[in-house]
């Protein structure tokens, strides 16, 4: 995994966030960084307030209270047109993969690019023909309609969306749901090899350990409407936290780093030989 720059300004930065819904707080007194060139996984329970972090981190929710700011800019103060320079900066990978069900799969990736470039109609063929193999999907696909489309054919082409602009930073909300466990791991080595091609950094919201392990060089750790814990996974599951113990130390997790380390003897003994 890529080593972040310690002199660079992180990519996000938030200040004693706080949110409230009515008398509900989901968020106190939260602040985070998000280095240039990681992953960042942000976990917690049920609740916890992890894709509404995420959305705030999009500038799609405000917080009660603290700011927000990505690539310098603080989104809530931000003028339009440097709002507008920053979102071309990033891309969003929605859980549910969010297609457009009224557009082909050639017009769901060419829209950002008819919308926030000014591009011939031609480079833009190009670009989505491009985005389509860099997530191996065939340029026959194109045409079809989401409808028509399986499970994992919508997260890849939703992810060929999501880096049509090529960002220097990708959101991705529970990357691997609904995805069988080959499928899953599949996508997971698509991500990494897209990663590292495209320099991305990452902020990732799973509850999937193997995701978790296979990905991340940080963990943020939502619980009890504070931040837990942000550190490496080694260092994570030293947290003497319930939600911590029971999330990383328990059968789920214990599984997911013996398979982690088996996978990584593997290589070791592959690279020996």
């Amino acid at each position: 995994m890529n080593a972040p720059v310690a002199s660079e300004r992180p990519v996000v930065e938030i200040e004693h966030l706080t949110t409230r819904f009515g008398r509900q707080v989901v968020h106190r007194d939260i602040s985070l960084e998000v280095r240039r060139d990681e992953v960042l996984a942000l976990v917690g329970g049920s609740g916890s307030g992890k894709t509404t972090l995420l959305r705030q981190m999009l500038g799609l929710e405000r917080p009660a209270e603290g700011r927000v700011q990505v690539f310098g800019v603080d989104l809530a103060r931000g003028g339009k047109e440097e709002l507008s320079a920053i979102r071309s900066r990033w891309g969003m990978l929605f859980q549910n993969g969010a297609l457009f069900s009224a557009l082909s799969v050639y017009d769901n990736i060419a829209l950002p690019l008819q919308e926030l470039r000014q591009l011939e109609p031609a480079l833009i063929h190009d670009l989505v023909m491009l985005k389509l193999e860099m997530v191996g999907i065939e340029p026959r696909h194109a045409n079809k309609m989401p409808s028509e489309l399986s499970g994992g054919m919508v997260k890849r082409i939703a992810l060929a969306r999501a880096i049509a602009l090529d960002p220097e930073l990708l959101f991705l909300d529970e990357p691997t749901a609904g995805l069988d466990p080959d499928r899953s791991e599949s996508f997971v080595h698509l991500i990494q090899a897209l990663r590292r091609e495209l320099r991305m950094t990452v902020v990732m919201v799973t509850h999937d350990l193997d995701t978790l392990f296979a990905l991340a060089d940080r963990v943020a750790v939502l619980a009890h409407a504070k931040l837990v814990a942000v550190d490496s996974l080694a260092e994570i599951i030293k947290v003497d936290d319930p939600f911590v113990c029971n999330f990383f130390c328990g059968e789920r997790g214990r599984r997911a780093m013996l398979e982690r380390s088996n996978t990584a003897a593997a290589v070791r003994a592959q690279v020996g030989a």
